[in-house]
């Protein structure tokens, strides 16, 4: 089965300012910036005989998570509560799945072509792990995970914005560029599924006339 994965500009918003505070602000007790954020997708799942497409329109951070450059863990009773919380608004919002951030620094990867010819805006095999142990979306047996990557540029280069695959996009908020990518989990068989993501925000280039200006120190 092909799978869209739609990113409404509400979602997309909170994934990139989500991101963006963990990989910008140098949070307490911490002693870098540029460290991982975690969370839940919500919105609504619908499908035919040969598609379905999973609307994200939420995203829930979570605000206890321990997160580190590397890597950001949960609580165990975090995805309960917000699904407890969730029957409140079973007519509106469907659990999804999962998100999380990658954030890169010029201490890892020099440049930015090395972070794509690596596919470091892809999952690694322990977000793979992790996903096919996520609860499904409710009536199936499929998740969805999505990672933003960050990586601070010396300069602004929007020339490589736009799709990379199916479902991969990159682009820019000012010299900070940013990846976008999404893949659906079928998790009792314990493997991916086609996936075609989209971002209307993104592939339509609005974000191109921002002016965003925030200095990274990491």
């Amino acid at each position: 089965m092909k799978h869209q994965v739609a990113i409404a500009d509400d979602a997309l918003f909170q994934m990139i300012t989500a991101g963006l505070e963990a990989y910008c602000i140098k949070h307490p007790y911490k002693r870098e910036t540029g460290i991982e954020c975690m969370g839940q997708l919500w919105g609504k799942y619908t499908r035919t005989a040969r598609t379905s497409k999973l609307l994200v329109t939420g995203l829930t951070i979570d605000t206890s998570a321990r997160m580190n450059r590397s890597w950001a863990l949960d609580d165990d009773s975090t995805q309960d509560l917000k699904m407890t919380v969730a029957q409140l608004f079973e007519h509106r919002l469907t659990y999804l799945g999962d998100f999380h951030s990658h954030p890169y620094v010029e201490s890892e990867l020099s440049n930015a072509q090395m972070l794509r010819k690596g596919r470091n805006h892809d999952f690694s095999d322990a977000d793979v792990v992790k996903s096919y142990s996520r609860i499904p979306i409710e009536e199936t047996s499929l998740m969805v995970s999505v990672v933003m990557t960050f990586y601070r540029m010396k300069r602004v280069n929007i020339e490589r914005d736009g799709r990379i695959d199916d479902n991969t996009l990159e682009f820019s908020i000012g010299n900070i560029k940013c990846w976008l990518h999404a893949l659906v989990y079928n998790v009792e068989q314990q493997q991916p599924e086609a996936t075609f993501l989209t971002a209307d925000f993104l592939e339509s280039f609005g974000h191109l006339s921002s002016d965003f200006r925030h200095k990274v120190e990491a």
